[in-house]
C-alpha cells in the first residue's frame, strides 16, 4: 500500500507540473527531424532543406506519432541550429492548432490574419522538458515504460530545437520580404545614375596611388563574387520553386496526422506518465511543423516577389565590374609608369656618379662603389620592367580564366537543355579550336617556377649585401683606410656612396619581393587555367564526337561539289601558288638554294645508299654476324632513301605559307605539308620492305610478303595521295560568309574523304583478309595471341575505314575525320613499334650468337684439356647455372620483348584514341559497386601493375643475365645472387605499386598487416625462417652457386639457392634438398668459400730396404709433370717413418681449383706407378689376416683343421697399400 501511495503522489506531481507549464511554440524554424522517431512506420519522403537561410524540414520532420514505442523508428538527421526567438507562449496547448490570438491592445502588425502571424516560442519550454526527463528516474516506472517516456521527451526536446531553427528561417524570409520594396527602389535608382568619374591621381604620391589600387582591387573582387551569385541565383530559385509546393503540401499533410494523433490521446486529465510524455512530443512536433509551414510559405513568396530585385542587382554588378576593372587597369598602369621612371632616374644618377668618379681618377674604393651602384641601379630598372610585365601577364591570365569559366558554365547549361543537337555540336567544335594550348601553358608554368626560384636566390644574395651595410660609418672608414686616403672629403664621399648603395639595395629587395609575389600569382592563375582548360577539353571531347555535324549526303550537295571543284582546279589559282613559290625564292634565296642543294644530295645518294643497304643485308644474313652495327646503319640508310620526295613536298608547302598569300595558296600550303607526312610514312614502309633491306635481311620477314606489300604501298601512294591533298585543301580553306565556301567541305570534301576511306579499306583487305595476305606470314605464322583472335581483329581492322565512310555519309563527318586522323597516327605508331621490335629481336639474336660462340670456345678448350690429360676419372658434377641456358634465355627474352611491345602498343593506343573516346576514360571517375573510394580505373591500374610485375619477375632477370651480367667479371654464384635478389626486389616493388593503384593507404591497414604478420609468423614459422635464411645466403654468401660443400656426411656442389631450400648435387648426380635454415644455423664445410686452392696427399708404403731418397725424387718428378699442380706452394715428398707395413712416404701438392682434382689424382698414381716399376722400387702389399674354420677333402666333406678351435692367423710380408686424402 505504501508503494502504491508513493506512485500516486509522483503521478499527481508530474500531471500538475505539465498542466501548469507554458506551451513552447509560436514562431517558425528548421525542420523537425526529431519527430520522425515518434512513428512506427518509416516516414514518407517530404520536405527538403532550403538552400538559402536556415534549412527547410526534412523527410522525417513531424511524422505522425503512433502509440508504438519510438525506439523502433530510425533516427533522423538534426539540421544545424539557429538562434531562438523569445516571445510569450499561448495560454494552453489547445492554441497550438492555430496561430496565437492577438491581445486586445495589439498593434496593426499583431492583428494580421492567422496565417500571416509568426509562431513564438518560449525558451523556458526546453528547460521544463529537460526537468521532466530528469524526474523520470524517481517515478518508479518499469524499465519498458521508462524507456518509452525517455524517448518521447528526448524527441520533444529535439523537435523544439528544430522549431527554433524554422522560426529563425521564417523571420529571415519575412525581413527580406519587408525590405524588398526599399531595396528594389534603391537598386533601380542606382542604375538610373551615371557611373562616377575617375579621380585624377597624377598629383598624388605613389604610396597613395598604390593604396587606391589595393582598395579598388578588393572592391572589384567583391563585385565579381556578387555578380556570380546573382547570375546563379535565378537558376537556384527556379529549382526551389519547383520543390516548394510539394514540400508545403507534405508539411500540411503531416500536420493533420499529428493533430489526429493528439486527438487520439484524449483529454489532458490523463495521469499516465508515458501518455503525458507522448503528448509533449506530439505538441512539439506540431510546433515544428507549423514553423516549417510558415518558413516555406515565406520563402515561396520571397522568390515570387523578388525576381525583379535579383535582375536589378545582377545588372548593377554587371555594370560596375567593367568600371572597376578599367579603373584598376588605369591605376596599375600609373603605378608601373612611376616605378619605371623612378628606377630609370636612379639609374641615370648612378651612371653619372660612376662616370664622374672614373673621369676624376678618384681612389679605387670610390670608383668601385660608384660602379657597383650603377650596376645595381641598372638591375633595378630591369627588375621593375620584369615585375610590371609579370603583373600585366597575371591580369591577362586571370581575365582569360574568368572568360573560360563563364564559357564553360554556359556550355554546361546549353548541354543540359540541348545535349546532342547539331547547333550545340558546332558550338563545341568552335570552342574546342579556341582553347588555350595546354603544352604552352605547362611550359609557361614551369618557366614561372624557375624564374621565381632565381628571384628568391637573388633576394637572399641582396639581403646578405644589406647586412654588410648595417654600419655605414665604420665601413666607410675601413674603405678609406684601404684606399690610403684618410681625408674627410674621401670619407664623406665613400659614406655617401654607401648610403646610396644601401637605398638602392632596399628598393631592389622590395622590387624583387613584389616580383616574386607577381610570379607566384601568375603561376597560380596559370595552374587554374590549365585545370580549367583540361576540364573544358574533356567536357567537349566527351560530347562533340557523338553529335551529328551535318545532314546526310543528298542531291543538294552536288551543286556545292561542282563549285568546289571549279575553285580547286582553276588554273589562275595554281598560278598564284607558283607565284608564291617564286616570290619566296626571291625573298629567301639563301635558304632556297641550301634546300635545293640538300635535295640534290639526297637524290644523288640514292644509288650508293641502295648498294650499301644490300651489302649490309648480306652481312647481317650471315650466321657469323655478331654485331648490331649493320642494323643501325641499315636503318639510317632506309631513312635517307625515304626522305627526298616527302622533304621536297614539305618544303614547297613551307614556301607557300605566307600571310600575304591568297586563301587557295594558304590552304594548299597546309595540304601539301600534311600530304608530305603521309608520303613519308608510305616511303618508310616501302623502303623498309626492300629486298635486302631491314625487314628482309635483318628482321627475317618473308620475302614474298614484303614484295606484295611494297608493290601495294606504291599503288596506294599513286591513287590516294592526290585525293588526300585535295581533301585537306578543302578542309583548311577559310569559310568566308560572302561565298558558298562553307558548303565545300561537307560536300566535295566529304565525298573525297569517303573515296579515300574506301581505298584504304581495299588496301587493308588485300593485306589482311586475302589468301596471299602479307601479314599472314608476318603475324599469324609467328604465333602469339594474335593468331587465335584473327577471326575477330582482321575483319574489324579492315572494316574500320568503311565504317568511317558510312559515318561521314550519314552526317557524322567530324567524328569520321577525327577517327581517320587517329588511324593515321596509329599506323605511324605501329610502324615504329614493328621497327623497334625487329631491332630488339635482332639485338637479342646477336647477343645470343656471341654468347653461344663464347660457350662453344669454352667447351672446345675443356675437351682439348681432357684429351691432353687423358682423364679417366669421374668429373666434377656440372652446374645448372655455370653456363647460360641459351634456349631458355631466348624464350624468356622473346616473351619479355613481346610483352613490352604489346604494352607499348596498348599505351600508345590509349594516348591516341583516349582523347576522343570517352569510353576509355569512363572508368577513371566511376566507383566500383559497393566501393566508395575505388574506381574502375583503380582496378584496371591494379591488374596492369600485377601483370607487369609478373612479366618483369619472370623475364627481366634472364635479360639481365644475357645482356649485362655475362659481360661483368662475376662468377656464376654472384650472377645467380644478383638475379635472385632482383626478382625479390621486383616482386616487392610491383606489389607496392599495385597496392598504391588501389588507392591504398598504409596507415589504414598497418594494424591489419601487423596482426596478419604475427599470425603468419606463428603458423608459417619454418617457411618464414627458411625464406629469411635464403635472403641471408644471397647477401652474406657463405655458400654460392658452384661451391663444393660438405654438410654432415653429404658432399656435393651447390646447384641453386631458392626461396625455401638449396639444392646440392652430390658425386652420384643425386639432388640433395637442404632447408636454408640448416645452412645458416648449422655447421657446414665450404671447400671453395674464399680460396679454391686444395691439397692432394698421397701416402705410400715401400718394402723394407727400398731406396727412400730415390723414391722421394720420383714422387716429386711425377708431381712436376702434372700441369694442373701449382709450383707455389711447391710439391713436397717426405719419408715419414718405418712401420710394420713398410717404409711410409707422403707426397703433398696443391691444385688451384677443384675442377681437375679427380683427373690430376689419376694422373699422379699412374705416373708414380710407372716410374716405380721402371726404377725397381716395390710397393709393399697390405697385411692380411686369415682364419680357417674347417677344410674339405676331395669328396667335399668337411675336415677339421689343425688349431681350428683357436684359429690360424697368417700375415703376409709387406706393407699397407697407399691411400690418398684431401686436407
Amino acid at each position: 500500500m505504501v508503494r502504491i501511495a508513493r506512485t500516486l503522489v509522483v503521478f499527481a506531481t508530474l500531471a500538475s507540473t505539465f498542466l501548469s507549464a507554458p506551451c513552447a511554440w509560436s514562431q517558425p524554424s528548421a525542420a523537425p527531424t526529431a519527430a520522425a522517431k515518434l512513428t512506427t512506420p518509416p516516414p514518407t519522403k517530404g520536405v527538403t532543406a532550403p538552400t538559402v537561410a536556415p534549412p527547410a524540414p526534412t523527410a522525417a520532420a513531424a511524422a505522425p506519432v503512433s502509440a508504438t514505442p519510438p525506439a523502433a523508428t530510425p533516427a533522423a538527421t538534426t539540421p544545424p541550429a539557429a538562434p531562438a526567438a523569445t516571445a510569450e507562449p499561448p495560454a494552453a496547448d489547445a492554441a497550438i492548432a492555430s496561430p496565437v490570438d492577438a491581445p486586445a491592445d495589439a498593434s496593426d502588425e499583431e492583428k494580421k490574419a492567422p496565417e500571416d502571424q509568426l509562431l513564438t516560442l518560449d525558451p523556458k519550454t526546453k528547460e521544463d522538458l529537460e526537468q521532466r526527463l530528469k524526474s523520470l528516474d524517481a517515478a518508479g516506472l518499469s524499465e519498458d515504460e521508462k524507456a518509452k517516456a525517455v524517448a518521447y521527451y528526448q524527441q520533444a526536446i529535439e523537435s523544439f530545437d528544430v522549431a527554433l531553427q524554422q522560426v529563425a528561417a521564417a523571420q529571415g524570409y519575412q525581413q527580406q520580404l519587408d525590405a524588398l520594396p526599399v531595396e528594389t527602389e534603391s537598386y533601380a535608382a542606382r542604375l538610373a545614375k551615371s557611373l562616377p568619374p575617375y579621380e585624377d591621381v597624377s598629383g598624388e604620391p605613389l604610396a597613395k596611388v598604390e593604396g587606391r589600387a589595393t582598395t579598388t582591387e578588393t572592391a572589384l573582387g567583391k563585385y565579381r563574387v556578387d555578380l556570380a551569385a546573382m547570375i546563379a541565383e535565378p537558376k537556384r530559385r527556379a529549382q526551389r520553386m519547383s520543390e516548394l509546393p510539394k514540400q508545403i503540401a507534405d508539411t500540411q499533410q503531416r500536420l493533420k496526422q499529428v493533430d489526429g494523433e493528439i486527438e487520439s490521446l484524449g483529454g489532458e486529465e490523463v495521469s499516465d506518465i508515458v501518455t503525458i510524455s507522448r503528448r509533449a512530443a506530439l505538441t512539439q512536433a506540431k510546433a515544428s511543423l507549423v514553423a516549417t509551414g510558415q518558413a516555406l510559405n515565406r520563402e515561396q513568396r520571397l522568390y515570387q516577389d523578388g525576381a525583379q530585385l535579383i535582375k536589378l542587382r545582377r545588372d548593377y554588378f554587371a555594370r560596375y565590374v567593367p568600371h572597376k576593372e578599367k579603373r584598376l587597369a588605369m591605376l596599375t598602369e600609373e603605378i608601373n609608369r612611376r616605378r619605371e621612371e623612378e628606377a630609370a632616374s636612379q639609374a641615370a644618377v648612378a651612371v653619372a656618379v660612376a662616370e664622374a668618379a672614373t673621369a676624376k681618377a678618384r681612389p679605387q674604393a670610390i670608383s668601385t662603389l660608384a660602379t657597383e651602384n650603377k650596376e645595381l641601379a641598372e638591375l633595378r630598372t630591369k627588375v621593375v620592367a620584369d615585375m610590371n610585365a609579370a603583373s600585366k601577364q597575371a591580369k591577362s591570365v586571370e581575365s582569360e580564366l574568368r572568360a573560360l569559366e563563364t564559357q564553360f558554365n554556359k556550355a554546361e547549361e546549353q548541354d543540359k537543355v540541348d545535349e546532342l543537337s547539331a547547333v550545340n555540336g558546332q558550338l563545341l567544335r568552335e570552342q574546342q579550336s579556341k582553347l588555350p594550348s595546354l603544352r604552352a601553358l605547362r611550359r609557361n608554368s614551369a618557366q614561372r617556377e624557375a624564374e621565381r626560384a632565381t628571384v628568391l636566390l637573388q633576394i637572399y644574395d641582396l639581403s646578405d649585401q644589406q647586412s654588410e651595410l648595417a654600419n655605414v660609418n665604420e665601413l666607410a672608414d675601413q674603405l678609406a683606410a684601404q684606399s690610403g686616403d684618410l681625408s674627410d672629403e674621401t670619407r664623406a664621399e665613400i659614406r655617401k656612396l654607401l648610403e646610396a648603395k644601401r637605398d638602392i639595395l632596399n628598393q631592389l629587395v622590395n622590387n624583387y619581393t613584389d616580383y616574386s609575389t607577381n610570379l607566384a600569382t601568375l603561376h597560380s592563375s596559370e595552374s587554374q587555367l590549365i585545370a580549367m582548360t583540361e576540364r573544358y577539353s574533356a567536357f567537349i571531347a566527351e560530347r562533340v564526337l557523338w553529335i551529328r555535324s551535318g545532314a546526310p549526303l543528298s542531291q543538294a550537295d552536288f551543286a556545292p561539289m561542282i563549285d568546289a571543284a571549279r575553285w580547286s582546279l582553276a588554273p589562275a589559282r595554281w598560278n598564284d601558288a607558283g607565284h608564291a613559290v617564286t616570290q619566296s625564292a626571291n625573298q629567301k634565296p639563301g635558304q632556297f638554294a641550301l634546300f635545293i642543294l640538300g635535295i640534290v644530295v639526297l637524290l644523288v645518294a640514292q644509288r650508293p645508299a641502295r648498294r650499301r643497304l644490300r651489302e649490309l643485308g648480306e652481312e647481317a644474313a650471315k650466321r657469323s654476324c655478331v654485331r648490331l652495327r649493320p642494323t643501325f646503319d641499315a636503318l639510317c640508310l632506309t631513312i635517307v632513301l625515304a626522305l627526298p620526295w616527302p622533304t621536297l613536298l614539305a618544303f614547297l608547302g613551307w614556301t607557300m605559307d605566307s600571310l600575304n598569300s591568297s586563301e587557295f595558296v594558304r590552304s594548299l600550303s597546309v595540304a601539301t605539308r600534311f600530304t608530305a607526312v603521309c608520303l613519308l610514312l608510305i616511303e618508310l614502309t616501302r623502303h623498309l620492305c626492300r629486298r635486302g633491306g631491314l625487314a628482309d635481311a635483318h628482321f627475317d620477314w618473308s620475302e614474298t610478303c614484303l614484295h606484295h606489300l611494297r608493290r601495294r604501298m606504291q599503288w596506294l601512294a599513286i591513287l590516294g595521295l592526290p585525293l588526300v591533298l585535295w581533301l585537306v585543301g578543302l578542309e583548311t580553306q577559310q569559310q568566308e560568309p560572302t561565298t558558298t565556301s562553307s558548303h565545300w567541305s561537307p560536300s566535295l570534301g566529304r565525298a573525297l574523304f569517303i573515296v579515300v576511306m574506301l581505298l584504304l579499306a581495299k588496301f587493308l583487305h588485300r593485306n589482311l583478309l586475302a589468301k596471299n595476305s602479307p601479314f599472314r606470314q608476318i603475324v599469324l605464322i609467328g604465333g602469339g595471341w594474335l593468331k587465335p583472335l584473327q577471326i575477330t581483329w582482321r575483319p574489324a581492322v579492315t572494316a574500320l575505314p568503311a565504317i568511317l565512310a558510312v559515318l561521314a555519309a550519314v552526317g557524322y563527318y567530324y567524328t569520321a575525320q577525327q577517327s581517320a586522323l587517329r588511324i593515321l597516327q596509329t599506323v605511324a605508331m605501329m610502324l615504329a613499334v614493328l621497327t623497334l621490335g625487329g631491332i630488339t629481336r635482332r639485338w637479342l639474336l646477336v647477343n645470343r650468337r656471341r654468347l653461344a660462340r663464347e660457350q662453344a670456345k669454352q667447351r672446345r678448350a675443356q675437351i682439348l684439356a681432357a684429351v691432353e690429360t687423358d682423364s679417366a676419372a669421374p668429373p666434377t658434377p656440372e652446374l645448372a647455372d655455370d653456363t647460360v641456358d641459351l634456349a631458355a634465355l631466348s624464350e624468356q627474352t622473346q616473351t619479355l620483348v613481346r610483352t613490352f611491345l604489346g604494352f607499348t602498343t596498348a599505351v600508345g593506343l590509349v594516348l591516341i584514341w583516349g582523347a576522343i573516346l570517352p569510353a576509355l576514360a569512363y572508368p577513371a571517375g566511376h566507383n566500383l559497386p559497393g566501393a566508395k573510394e575505388l574506381t574502375w580505373g583503380h582496378l584496371a591500374s591494379f591488374l596492369i601493375a600485377l601483370t607487369v610485375t609478373y612479366v618483369s619477375v619472370r623475364d627481366i632477370p634472364a635479360l639481365l643475365e644475357l645482356v649485362i651480367l655475362q659481360h661483368l667479371p662475376l662468377d656464376s654464384g654472384a650472377r645467380y645472387a644478383f638475379t635472385s635478389i632482383s626478382r625479390y626486389l621486383l616482386t616487392a616493388l610491383g606489389l607496392i605499386i599495385a597496392f598504391k593503384c588501389l588507392n591504398g593507404d598504409w596507415s589504414k591497414i598497418q594494424w591489419l598487416v601487423a596482426a596478419m604478420s604475427v599470425g603468419l609468423g606463428f603458423g608459417l614459422q619454418e617457411i618464414f625462417a627458411n625464406f629469411v635464411s635464403g635472403i641471408i645466403l644471397l647477401f652474406e654468401r657463405p655458400i654460392r652457386v658452384g661451391d663444393i660443400v660438405t654438410l654432415g656426411e653429404k658432399s656435393g656442389v651447390v646447384n641453386r639457392i631458392r626461396m625455401r631450400a638449396t639444392t646440392i648435387i652430390d658425386w652420384d648426380r643425386k639432388e640433395y634438398i637442404v632447408p636454408n635454415k640448416d645452412l645458416v644455423t648449422g655447421r657446414l664445410l665450404n671447400w671453395t668459400l674464399s680460396d679454391q686452392m686444395n691439397r692432394i696427399e698421397i701416402l705410400l708404403y715401400l718394402s723394407h730396404g727400398a731406396d727412400t731418397d730415390q723414391a722421394c725424387e720420383l714422387l716429386l718428378e711425377a708431381a712436376r709433370e702434372q700441369h694442373h699442380i701449382l709450383s707455389e706452394p711447391a710439391p713436397s715428398a717426405v719419408f715419414e717413418g718405418i712401420t710394420d707395413a713398410g717404409l711410409k712416404l707422403a707426397l703433398r701438392c696443391f691444385l688451384p681449383t677443384l675442377e681437375h682434382r679427380g683427373a690430376t689424382i689419376h694422373q699422379l698414381y699412374s705416373t708414380i706407378d710407372r716410374k716405380f716399376r721402371a726404377s725397381g722400387i716395390e710397393v709393399s702389399s697390405p697385411p692380411r689376416e686369415m682364419r680357417v674354420r674347417f677344410l674339405r677333402d676331395q669328396h667335399g666333406n668337411p675336415v677339421a683343421a689343425p688349431h681350428a678351435a683357436f684359429g690360424a692367423r697368417t700375415e703376409s710380408a709387406g706393407s699397407k697399400a697407399g691411400k690418398h686424402s684431401a686436407a
